[in-house]
């Protein structure tokens, strides 16, 4: 992501916004983590936002992996 984008997300709101994700029943969230135990990357699985999907359908909602890596 670029630099501008991070620099302007609040630290407060983003991590309200995840206490509230990681509670969800209705999305799956995959952590990746080195040997050191930091975390490295994440993806969200979350129930399709198609009009016509059907209840089994989901869609990768977010991934990120550190640059790095």
């Amino acid at each position: 992501m670029p630099d501008d984008f991070l620099a302007q997300l609040d630290v407060v709101k983003r991590t309200e916004l995840w206490n509230r994700v990681t509670q969800l029943a209705s999305s799956d969230i995959f952590v990746v983590g080195d040997e050191l135990h930091r975390v490295i990357g994440f993806t969200t699985l979350i129930p399709s936002r198609d009009a016509d999907a059907n209840g089994d359908t989901g869609e990768i909602g977010a991934t990120y992996v550190h640059p790095e890596r």
